[in-house]
């Protein structure tokens, strides 16, 4: 992580913001990586689904999933996204209960796969990795306590925060002092990760355009000023 991304996280984390792009070390742990099958998914399919029994822990080696929960009308909600290092799974196949969410490719990915009695095995081996699991899970905690604190907050402060991690994790700076976030996402997918509609991030977004706080060039967002976009946050906190 260079400085420029560590300030931006050090930033949100100091406001009680927790990025729901999970990515660790987890894959170049060679013990772990060692005693795991490696299982491929394709863009647009689902590794596992919501209501599945599941017995198997999945690490991501390239790629990214979205990690959703469907309610009772089949409105999802995407709790976070996984890319490589990020652990998924580990909740259902330690307590051998159905999955609460399903796991999304937004890419192809490729995973280490390994069954939870193999992995017990192998911590009982290997006691260091007991911390990786536990570190995974509470990292989901502070997460979900952060969304349910940043859910009660005004839009603009959802999508902003929202915008700054993906500076933080995306974000290229460019020799005028820009920030390109290099990947492409829809109105639709922003309200589905914050909890908004469509239309509410859409005139939030209008906003940040038309005061030249955020720019779009070729469909990527571009913050012309960091900084200016940092007040924006505060001063609706």
């Amino acid at each position: 992580m260079n400085d420029f991304c560590a300030e931006l996280h050090s930033f949100l984390n100091e406001r009680n913001y927790v990025s729901p792009w999970i990515l660790s070390t987890h894959a170049q742990n060679p013990i772990l990586a060692s005693a795991c099958s490696i299982t491929t998914i394709k863009k647009k399919r689902y590794l596992f689904l919501q209501g599945d029994e599941n017995h198997n822990v999945y690490i991501v080696r390239t790629g990214r999933l979205r990690i959703f929960y469907s309610d009772l009308s089949s409105m999802e909600k995407c709790i976070y996204i996984v890319e490589q290092g990020g652990m998924v799974g580990e909740t259902s196949a330690f307590d051998q209960a159905p999955n609460y969410a399903s796991a999304y490719a937004i890419t192809d990915a490729t995973l280490f796969k390994i069954h939870i009695q193999d992995l017990m095995r192998l911590i009982n081996l290997h006691p260091s990795l007991s911390l990786r699991v536990i570190e995974s899970l509470n990292y989901k905690v502070r997460l979900l306590s952060s969304q349910m604190e940043y859910f009660t907050k005004s839009a603009p402060v959802r999508v902003v925060s929202t915008l700054i991690a993906l500076c933080a994790r995306y974000g290229t700076l460019q020799p005028d002092g820009s920030v390109r976030i290099s990947i492409r996402f829809t109105h639709e997918e922003m309200s589905n990760l914050i909890n908004l509609n469509r239309v509410t991030v859409s005139k939030v977004f209008s906003d940040l355009l038309q005061n030249q706080i955020v720019t779009n060039v070729g469909g990527h967002i571009v913050v012309p000023n960091i900084d200016i976009l940092k007040t924006y946050l505060d001063e609706r906190l």
